[in-house]
């Protein structure tokens, strides 16, 4: 038999075809042909093959190539695009519900995820704005006593910036911001309270913080300086030239002003309106033995370049030991210091008695998290809608491969119109969030204007994630229409394939389960947030009017409160009055404590503030042991002392009258106090938080606030009567009062934020679910409308069809019910955790979110199967 003739390879072929003229291509076929089979049958085929590509080009000439048919300035993209978006907008006259439901859910998620985008976007950008940010580290300070659990403070020792920039190359600035103490600006007579800290002039060449009038090396090397920001420049002397000018503050105190700043951006955790200069703080103060012990400050230090932020850590970290050890041993006292880069401040810092606002990196997990269930729930609603819609489109894909359609074709047609209801989508979504911006910034706390939000950056990612988006959705939904075959489709008509079916079926479970979890987590925000509110605190903070003793000195203060006391105590509304150093929910104070009958020089940590003898009965704290202090005239302090019952347990003593007149010996003071009382545990922080030791002591001196308990029903009267009386005793000093209750609320105000965006996130969760099956459960009648019909000439009620046609849903929404309730338990149980005292996630909590889920549903459901079932079965069984 003769030998068979070889080919040319395919690729030959095709480069022949792609780029010679039609009129050259058989003739340039043959002669490759016939030299081919010569080189194989002298050299072989593998030689052959190699060999052809040099001889294809050698009898390429430019007469040869065939006419371009393509140019920069063909209209040829232009007309697909025009012809693609006349097939769409047909397609969204001809199904104009379905085309709304999967625009609207488009547009909401992306409303939706385009503010969880600005939250987020927001959060992150704390702290960025500064050149060095990566070279920033703050100095903060873990120090743990005997029988004490370690904690971790932002503040340092005023000894630390000095001794890291004298012995540590690495530091090239140190910088040191003192606010324990922030005194009152006086203007128009009138002392007021303005954000303040005292600090060096290095602040300028470690932070970003622009230097708009003054000397940044020098401005506040001098004792009773001050730089203002540009606000309050414009505020006092509604001018900004104002270099060497003076204004008054507190005590007497006089500053001469030697630099402008630039106001600090709202995304900077170190917020001011005053800077002071720390030489005059150094000036106002004695010194003392315990500086290295004194966390008062904040400390950051701007490092080298090449610095490993761990190896410098290590090397610093015992630099109390190594410089006040000697002291330190007989307390049993471990200090350790550690850094905190400026970047992880805001959202990562776990210290306590921060410089400024702190955010929490969980909320911004859980609303990256909400945003991308928010997105992935309207790309199975736009891919359960477009797969569904199969059969509908089965004929138009056959009749377009018939006349010449390849699949390609095909796929970049459902392509461009996915990628086409994304963008509308973007568009409404768009319009709909700067229409809501304000409501956004209201729920969230936040202060982000228009052209913040609508920036040129932020389209651009929005219209690429949105363009992605429509790939993505749509990608699915394409490769399923273009592979059908015209055979089936024209002769057997379609069929829902059981893959496609399962797939609708799983999107749907999905889109229900992550709804469940959304409906979970709003319910336990808001019961946990109610529990923590409604908790017996352990004292009554109802109808406490407390007014805030702003400027005034403590020796001052002391000297007068008997007497402005005595001037108010005569109204009726007032049941009770106490001054105190701090209230619930303001704060702790700390320190060494050194009780009897522990080893000698063994100190203990104790929180504590200075409150008058009244303090316990007028906020209905309950005495267990003993009593209260008794009352004393002068502003000389007591040496009595009131413990809780956490100070008993942490120390091993009972509650028995043998406490009564044991002693505790004050670390910052040396003196001894006698216990006289033990009253009952209450939540003076937070109920977040482990009730801790804490002691009450009497120093006139301290007092800070005035707590007033009054009459529910002369609230107005009562406020007059105290400001008028405020006014003759502290003429110079604003009256500032609170509710106790609403202050002490504030605490819960990110939980009740966090909880409202939550539900709110959750109930467009549960829209766009429904919407999606109302898509699913209006093409489903559509596809059954004969057999509706059939069903009810044969004499089926209204009843047995709502069954026949909801029972296929509700049984999905069952296995979302069983899937996310686990997914949900172990989400919320992780949360819970950070808690000191939270709810119980009872069953009863799962099976009311899952009926509110099966409400949701069945309403959906139900306005279809009540259309379907009221249409006449004439008209379906007479449609083809």
């Amino acid at each position: 038999m003769d030998q068979q003739p070889h080919s040319l390879p395919r690729w030959i072929l095709y480069m022949i075809e792609s780029w010679v003229s039609d009129r050259f291509q058989e003739e340039l076929i043959g002669d490759l042909t016939e030299y081919y089979e010569e080189l194989i049958e002298a050299k072989g085929l593998s030689h052959a093959k190699a060999q052809l590509m040099g001889s294809l080009f050698s009898y390429l000439r430019p007469y040869f190539f065939r006419t371009p048919t393509f140019s920069i300035f063909s209209t040829k993209p232009l007309l697909m695009f025009q012809f693609n978006s006349k097939l769409f907008f047909r397609q969204l006259k001809r199904r104009p519900a379905f085309s709304a439901i999967n625009v609207l859910g488009l547009s909401m998620g992306i409303a939706a995820c385009f503010f969880i985008f600005l939250f987020v976007q927001d959060e992150l950008a704390f702290d960025s704005f500064h050149e060095n940010k990566r070279r920033i580290q703050r100095i903060e300070t873990h120090n743990k006593l005997p029988d004490s659990d370690w904690l971790l403070s932002a503040r340092s020792s005023k000894m630390i910036a000095p001794k890291l920039k004298e012995a540590y190359p690495e530091v090239e600035e140190a910088v040191r911001l003192f606010n324990r103490w922030e005194p009152k600006i006086l203007y128009k007579e009138q002392y007021i309270d303005q954000r303040s800290f005292f600090t060096e002039s290095s602040l300028f060449s470690i932070f970003s913080f622009k230097l708009l009038q003054g000397d940044s090396q020098t401005c506040l090397d001098q004792p009773y300086t001050a730089v203002l920001t540009e606000s309050m420049a414009k505020k006092y002397f509604n001018s900004l030239e104002i270099v060497g000018k003076t204004f008054e503050a507190e005590d007497s105190l006089t500053f001469q002003i030697t630099g402008i700043v630039e106001d600090p951006p709202k995304s900077s955790h170190i917020q001011f309106d005053f800077l002071l200069s720390y030489s005059t703080w150094e000036n106002l103060r004695t010194g003392n033995a315990y500086d290295w012990l004194n966390y008062w400050l904040y400390t950051y230090i701007k490092v080298t370049p090449e610095t490993n932020a761990e190896e410098f850590e290590s090397r610093i970290r015992g630099l109390v030991h190594d410089n006040f050890g000697d002291k330190m041993g007989p307390l049993g006292l471990k200090v350790n210091l550690e850094l905190e880069a400026l970047p992880t401040i805001y959202l990562y810092s776990e210290a306590e008695d921060q410089a400024g606002p702190i955010g929490n990196i969980t909320t911004v997990r859980i609303f990256s998290g909400i945003g991308m269930l928010l997105l992935l729930l309207a790309c199975f609603n736009f891919i359960n809608l477009a797969t569904a819609r199969s059969m509908d489109r089965a004929i138009e894909v056959g009749i377009k491969k018939v006349v010449g359609s390849s699949k390609p074709i095909l796929t970049r047609q459902f392509l461009f119109e996915s990628i086409f209801i994304c963008l509308i989508s973007l568009a409404i979504g768009l319009a709909l969030s700067g229409l809501l911006l304000p409501l956004f910034n209201s729920l969230s706390g936040k202060e982000i204007v228009i052209h913040e939000a609508f920036t040129l950056q932020n389209l651009l990612s929005l219209f690429l994630a949105s363009l992605g988006l429509g790939i993505i959705a749509g990608a699915y939904p394409a490769w399923v229409l273009s592979s059908f075959q015209p055979i089936q489709t024209l002769v057997k008509r379609y069929s829902s394939s059981p893959k496609g079916l399962f797939l609708r079926k799983t999107l749907l479970v999905c889109q229900f389960a992550i709804s469940l979890i959304l409906i979970v987590a709003t319910l336990v925000f808001f019961r946990q947030l109610n529990f923590l509110q409604q908790k017996d605190l352990g004292f009554d903070k109802d109808q406490v009017l407390v007014i805030q003793a702003d400027g005034i000195s403590g020796r001052s203060f002391a000297e007068k409160f008997p007497f402005y006391k005595d001037a108010i105590k005569g109204n009726p509304a007032i049941k009770g009055i106490a001054a105190s150093s701090r209230i619930p929910g303001a704060g702790k104070g700390g320190g060494i404590m050194f009780p009897e009958g522990l080893p000698k020089d063994e100190g203990r940590e104790f929180s504590y503030f200075s409150a008058s003898p009244s303090f316990v009965s007028t906020l209905g704290i309950e005495i267990l042991k003993g009593r209260a202090f008794m009352p004393q005239s002068g502003t000389e302090p007591s040496l009595e002392m009131l413990v809780n019952e956490a100070s008993l347990e942490s120390l091993g003593w009972e509650l028995s009258d043998q406490v009564l007149g044991k002693h505790i010996t004050a670390g910052w003071s040396g003196e001894t106090y006698t216990i006289v009382g033990v009253y009952r545990d209450y939540h003076h922080i937070s109920p977040r938080e482990k009730i801790e030791p804490n002691l009450i002591i009497q120093i006139p001196s301290w007092y800070h606030y005035i707590s007033l308990k009054i009459n529910p029903s002369q609230t107005h009267e009562v406020r007059m009567f105290l400001e008028k009386k405020w006014q003759e005793w502290f003429p110079q000093y604003p009256f500032s009062y609170f509710f106790l209750d609403e202050f002490y609320n504030r605490q819960y105000q990110k939980d009740l934020r966090l909880s409202r965006l939550v539900a709110i996130f959750s109930v467009l969760a549960i829209f766009i679910a429904c919407i999606g099956l109302f898509g699913l459960t209006l093409f489903a009648f559509q596809q059954r409308r004969k057999e509706i019909g059939i069903r009810k000439v044969l004499g089926a009620s209204k009843n047995s069809l709502f069954y026949l046609l909801s029972k296929e849903f509700m049984a999905i929404v069952l296995i979302a019910f069983l899937a996310g309730i686990p997914l949900s338990y172990i989400a919320m149980s992780r949360w819970l955790e950070n808690f000191a005292h939270s709810i119980e996630l009872s069953p009863g909590l799962f099976f009311l979110a899952g009926a509110g889920l099966f409400a949701f549903s069945i309403m959906a459901i139900f306005f279809q199967t009540l259309s379907a079932t009221k249409t006449q079965p004439i008209l379906a069984l007479r449609d083809e």
